[in-house]
């Protein structure tokens, strides 16, 4: 039975005139390994900083930090506004893009087993390519690591379907090769962030025999007993937070509801952003990566491999460079490897500092551009977690 709520605050919550029926939701969730708590020599720096994410105006955040002393894991604000439930630490949440990381490391284990070369041309796997421009020059490398010349043109498309209460939809090879025929650039000659890991999805998916999403559960999901990681952006567990989204970046925060509709015949797995994850798993994820527990040592340097960012991208200043899905922040107290994630309604972060040793995860369940700065203010998270 739907439950009948009223706004409770309009200096959050606009639009909301009249009642809205707010379906219930279930958001517990088991707190596995709840870290050190109040334990943590750093427990109030960690705990003041994630109230001030809070005090700016984030619905609901979420906090992990594993360094020297332990692990220290926390939440604030509400995974649901209407309802006044609050975020739990061990909460699910959209990963977005950090999804190219599993992505990534998932193909680069293919790599590994000799099923491809990530210097291939593309099209040897996908000979639609033959129709869209430069498109026999596309290597895997380059739709790994955002040179292809393949635009984020989907990121556009969603916006337009969000603001239109469109209901989204999983888009088909065709639908893609129709959006890129126009390429940004010929392959190799700049950067450009892009889908490029949805079509290296594809081709997971043609050399193993298996859903690109089947290949990231056996290479990655069960080996590293990641039990709470959903690749699916079509199959939606159960307790994940209400998003929420600035629409005009003046502080009015309202509740999205556009629906996701059931994929249609043909859809591609979208690996370049349909994750849904927690803090533990992320950090599990990190580790086990970073510290060359899951590929190959010759294969994790392939990965770290970057090309230049361009100076002067909107939200890339202090991002370097940028690998195989994986992204490098530098600030002056030390530099990190990961991912961030951005989708409607919700924003993430997973970064390991390898010079301290130290991991980070972060989420929020809200679209916002000043608070997406000060949320993924690595600077300052660096400084916090460092010093």
């Amino acid at each position: 039975m739907l439950a009948v709520v009223c706004c409770v605050s309009t200096a959050v919550l606009t639009g909301c005139e009249k009642e809205i029926e707010v379906a219930p939701a279930v958001y517990d969730c088991a707190v596995t390994d709840p870290g050190l708590g109040t334990a943590h020599p750093k427990h109030q720096v960690y705990h003041e900083f994630l109230q001030s994410w809070k005090r700016i105006g984030l619905p609901g955040s979420i906090l992990l930090v594993r360094d020297k002393h332990g692990l220290w894991v926390d939440a604030a604000g509400k995974a649901d506004l209407a309802g006044n439930v609050a975020m739990k630490p061990c909460n699910l949440f959209y990963m977005a893009s950090i999804t190219k990381t599993f992505t990534a490391a998932a193909a680069l284990k293919l790599h590994e087993m000799g099923l491809f070369h990530i210097d291939e041309p593309a099209i040897k796997y996908l000979p639609e390519f033959a129709g869209i421009p430069h498109g026999d020059k596309i290597t895997i490398r380059q739709l790994m690591n955002h040179t292809s010349g393949i635009g984020n043109d989907n990121f556009t498309v969603s916006t337009l379907d969000y603001f239109n209460h469109t209901p989204i939809e999983a888009k088909s090879l065709d639908d893609w090769l129709k959006i890129l025929q126009k390429p940004r650039f010929a392959p190799g000659t700049s950067w450009e962030y892009s889908s490029g890991l949805d079509f290296v999805g594809v081709i997971m998916a043609r050399v193993s025999g298996k859903s690109a999403y089947q290949v990231i559960e056996d290479e990655i999901l069960v080996p590293l007993g990641l039990r709470n990681t959903y690749l699916s952006d079509r199959t939606r567990p159960e307790g994940l937070p209400k998003k929420y989204m600035d629409l005009q970046a003046n502080g009015k925060i309202i509740e999205l509801k556009v629906p996701f509709v059931p994929a249609k015949e043909g859809a591609l797995d979208f690996t370049s952003g349909g994750g849904i994850s927690n803090a533990h798993d992320l950090m599990k994820f990190a580790e086990a990566l970073f510290k060359g527990n899951l590929l190959k040592p010759e294969t994790l340097e392939l990965m770290k491999e970057s090309v230049p960012i361009p100076d002067g991208l909107i939200g890339w200043d202090g991002f370097p460079g940028y690998g195989l899905g994986l992204s490098f922040v530098s600030t002056p107290y030390g530099s990190a490897m990961g991912h961030e994630g951005d989708l409607f309604g919700a924003s993430s972060f997973m970064f390991y500092f390898p010079e301290q040793d130290i991991t980070v995860v972060g989420a929020m369940n809200v679209t916002s551009y000043p608070l997406r700065l000060a949320f993924a203010d690595y600077k300052e998270i660096a400084r916090v977690v460092t010093q």
